[in-house]
């Protein structure tokens, strides 16, 4: 079985996948589980991976952002296309995020680009940090229109177009008239999926099988 939780912890959701220990048709051993850090996107009914956290019952926790991205993909790309499909063993999709290098080039390539879906943001990790449950000075999470006001790099007219309008919200004090500004906030998930586990872990949306 595979088991969904929010970034809080709260169990979301149980479905079969085709991780490993996911699904009760799969050939795997008891010991065979997967932990994950996904977004999920309720209108498309997908998990797209971000991160891992443990693979086959081994974990990765301590590894560097570079190898623990290559042995994501290594993974998935191990298990096949099935986890790509949806069907009735494995109703959500599971797809990787797409990464690349922090230059400026490389970012005003990405940033200049059409998407098929809104792109929501861009997430900076440290090559050489280890996976770090909450919050990170070696994570950083900037939607698009930021990039071009924090980093000085240009990015596509739609993104800027997409940027909020900060509202001024005049205050009444006895010390005189103040502003405040109103912001957005995020949530993101995790999943986990095993064969055996009663409970699981989940971050942002994690997911267990």
């Amino acid at each position: 079985k595979t088991l969904a939780y929010s970034r809080s912890g709260h169990y979301m959701k149980q479905f079969p996948s085709h991780l490993p220990g996911g699904c009760w048709k799969r050939k795997f051993t008891m010991h065979d589980y997967c932990i994950l850090d996904c977004l999920y996107h309720e209108g498309l009914q997908t998990f797209f991976v971000m991160d891992i956290m443990c693979w086959g019952g081994h974990p990765v926790y301590d590894s560097d952002t570079e190898f623990r991205f290559y042995w994501l993909n290594a993974k998935l790309s191990e298990v096949g296309d099935e986890v790509l499909i949806q069907a009735k063993t494995n109703p959500y999709k599971f797809v990787p995020l797409q990464y690349y290098c922090c230059n400026k080039d490389s970012l005003q390539g990405v940033l200049s680009s059409k998407y098929p879906i809104e792109v929501d943001g861009l997430i900076f990790f440290h090559k050489q940090a280890h996976y770090f449950r909450g919050r990170s000075p070696l994570v950083l999470w900037l939607k698009p229109h930021m990039v071009s006001e924090i980093l000085s790099i240009s990015v596509s007219q739609a993104f800027l177009d997409c940027a909020p309008v900060l509202s001024d919200v005049k205050m009444e004090t006895e010390k005189g008239k103040g502003v405040r500004k109103t912001t957005e906030n995020m949530e993101t998930e995790k999943v986990i999926s095993d064969n055996d586990l009663e409970s699981t872990e989940v971050d942002n949306d994690m997911v267990e099988s």
